[in-house]
């Protein structure tokens, strides 16, 4: 076989299908801003057997949350918002129980101290926006804001979500539509899907353990919401526009977008500019000290803080619960993402990463 990265990614997904590892799985590479891999394997629903293609719309969970950061950025570049400004200044409500003073960098550093899910929720309420934001609001923050960096696994997307309404007078998915889709001529990315496209959707599967991720704290995703692929397999539940489990979109669109956040964009276009993207993943440090994990909405894969290393961030995006991944390496201008329908706690990411650096010499 030859180092041909798509048929050498094809190869792979197909044993992890054909190992019954994956139901069905998509991976799509962008190299220097070309679409080098576009590949699938396996099925989107195992009763029928329909077969994956690079058309099939799989759930991403977090990831979603790569394409809300990208957001921020591109209006804080049209100088619509800014990361010091407070979310109660556009959202009044939100200020409640001491949490007035905290800004839009906190929350996307994750250090806003609003991790956990409100109380007394069942999950049809995760359907109404307005309620769930009318409760987010409400809460009392763990900690003072930038004391602490915890991930907000439900909560940062609804809070996010709304400041992001709220300052632009825009519905979310207007937004991505607007200024991502439209651009890239990338379509598929939805949160809330159209009822023309249920079709395409992958249905989801649970690991043996009936959850992929146990959170370290179990108030930030209730006991209520498991197992995840049992509403989240319901057409009301992807219909709806719950960012932090409903968006859904190709592994091509994803990867597509964040390939249009490296220097040589795709098709002639650049969603951020080199200093906007800098400022974006300068590496937050909590006033407790501890590892950052996080620049300003997107995740840093492979940060090291020891003495000596460099600081500069090179490999960033945002995983999703389950195994679905989205990232981009500065460096050698290689961006890619990995949407599936089986939910485990296997990070496929780092083997595609480390086989696609092989495969083209970098």
């Amino acid at each position: 076989m030859t180092n041909n990265p798509q048929l050498k990614m094809k190869y792979m997904l197909d044993r992890l299908t054909d190992d019954e590892k994956e139901a069905g799985i998509q991976v799509a590479v962008y190299y220097h801003g070309e679409l080098i891999v576009d590949a699938c394997s396996g099925v989107l629903d195992k009763q029928s057997r329909r077969e994956v293609d690079g058309n099939t719309l799989f759930p991403v969970f977090s990831a979603f949350k790569g394409v809300i950061a990208t957001l921020i950025h591109i209006l804080a570049e049209k100088g619509i918002l800014d990361y010091n400004q407070k979310i109660s200044a556009v959202w009044p409500a939100f200020g409640a129980n001491g949490k007035k003073n905290i800004t839009l960098r906190d929350l996307l550093t994750h250090s806003a101290g609003i991790p956990q899910m409100p109380e007394g929720l069942a999950i049809e309420d995760l359907k109404d926006w307005d309620l769930m934001c009318e409760k987010i609001a409400a809460l009392k923050p763990r900690w003072p804001a930038g004391a602490h960096c915890e991930y907000h696994p439900m909560t940062f997307t609804w809070a996010a979500g709304e400041f992001l309404r709220r300052v632009s007078g825009r519905e979310i998915m207007d937004l991505v539509r607007k200024e991502i889709g439209e651009p890239l001529d990338a379509d598929d990315i939805y949160c809330g899907l159209p009822d023309a496209l249920e079709p395409r959707v992958a249905r989801l599967y649970e690991s043996d353990s009936g959850r992929a991720v146990i959170p370290a704290n179990p108030y930030a995703i209730p006991e209520f919401t498991y197992p995840i692929s049992g509403w989240m397999n319901r057409r009301d539940m992807l219909h709806a526009c719950i960012p932090a489990t409903s968006a859904v979109m190709n592994a091509k669109s994803l990867a597509r977008m964040y390939a249009a956040l490296l220097p040589e964009g795709v098709g002639g276009v650049r969603l951020l500019s080199e200093e906007r993207l800098k400022t974006a993943l300068e590496p937050f440090r909590a006033k407790d000290g501890a590892k950052p994990a996080y620049g300003l909405g997107y995740a840093i894969f492979g940060m090291s803080m020891r003495a000596g290393a460099p600081t500069d961030v090179q490999v960033f995006g945002h995983n999703g619960y389950g195994g679905t991944s989205a990232f981009a390496d500065r460096t050698n201008c290689l961006a890619a993402a990995i949407t599936k329908n089986t939910l485990t706690s296997r990070e496929l990411w780092p083997m595609v990463y480390y086989k696609l650096k092989t495969l083209l010499g970098i």
